[in-house]
């Protein structure tokens, strides 16, 4: 018997890229697909007309009275998921074909197996790819190795906002867990709280394709919202039930995996305030939304580094309007050094 996989596309107030997730869901080749387009921004019958007139397959409606918090609208659509398999698939994303059929057929291969990922591609709003995964990826791992891949960036995932799961594996772990009303992370935290103690199935044959813009990376945010994320989320390491369960039955294991987040958390924050955050925001602000990150002494041992340097930096520039005849000297003097 071919298992049903589910697909949730969740909606919001944007509604001109509907005819295209649909599209994208209608082409794959796997013939038992639940589809579940679930209406959280209130659009009257908009979004079920535009269903209607572009999803041929039967399919299932759902319109929340009011809008509910992202965490809670998501595992509204797991809660209502018949499908042995469950997809999350946002409504300006795109996959291949081969996309449902390929990652139920690595999860029914191994049985171990809780969560199966795709290659992935960024893509820019006309469809230019951008950046792309790693082409070659094993097809099976550990829960605990996959972290450290995923930390260090070994396969260039971007997201995991559209993987396959097991539908009651999502339900009994609780579901997408609250960070915040824009609900940046409760999908890596999900995918962490399902792949401990189990294992993961990497595909190289089919394709996940994200669209990719300033705020759909989050890239729109301020730094200090940037920051509230990453608190809730080294709060969620430290206090989620399964987490917690699984650190009493595997401290060692647990203690590494969350050196690792921890690790990939501070750096991409920091990485993010020195470059992006450095050019949008004043000498000031910029220098004081560094502290707003919690005590992490690598972090802000590169913070103190880069302050200092800045500071010297600054005293210099200063230096060359105020005496440009000694500027004029150190040039020389290093040239002649040099």
């Amino acid at each position: 018997m071919i298992p049903r996989v589910t697909i949730g596309i969740p909606i919001y107030k944007r509604l001109e890229f509907i005819p295209q997730a649909l599209a994208a869901v209608n082409a794959q080749d796997y013939p038992e697909i639940e589809c579940i387009v679930s209406d959280n921004g209130m659009n009257g019958s908009k979004v079920a007309d535009l269903v209607a007139r572009h999803y041929p397959r039967p399919y299932r409606f759902r319109q929340n009275p009011e809008t509910a918090i992202v965490s809670e609208h998501f595992n509204q659509i797991v809660q209502e998921a018949t499908g042995k398999y469950f997809i999350l698939f946002q409504d300006d994303d795109d996959m291949s074909p081969n996309f449902v059929s390929d990652l139920v057929a690595l999860l029914e291969r191994h049985p171990s197996a809780v969560v199966a990922i795709s290659k992935q591609e960024a893509v820019d709003p006309s469809g230019r790819v951008l950046r792309k995964s790693v082409e070659v990826v094993p097809e099976i791992l550990s829960g605990e190795d996959f972290v450290s891949a995923w930390c260090q960036s070994l396969y260039k995932f971007e997201t995991f906002a559209t993987i396959l799961s097991r539908t009651e594996e999502i339900k009994v772990c609780g579901g997408y867990p609250f960070f915040s009303t824009g609900g940046n992370g409760i999908d890596d935290a999900l995918l962490l709280k399902l792949c401990l103690g189990r294992a993961v199935a990497l595909s190289s044959g089919c394709l996940f394709r994200k669209c990719t813009y300033e705020s759909s990376m989050g890239f729109s945010c301020s730094y200090r919202d940037l920051v509230q994320g990453s608190r809730r989320f080294l709060t969620f390491l430290d206090s989620d039930s399964v987490l917690l369960q699984y650190a009493r039955s595997h401290p060692d294991q647990y203690r590494e995996v969350k050196r690792l987040l921890v690790k990939m958390i501070w750096q991409t924050n920091f990485d993010r305030w020195n470059t992006m955050y450095r050019e949008r925001e004043s000498p000031a602000e910029w220098a004081r939304s560094a502290f707003t990150m919690p005590f992490i002494p690598d972090y802000y041992r590169g913070v103190m580094s880069t302050l200092g340097y800045a500071l010297k930096a600054s005293a210099f520039d200063k230096a060359k309007r105020l005496f440009p005849w000694a500027h004029r000297i150190y040039r020389s003097l290093k040239h002649t050094m040099s």
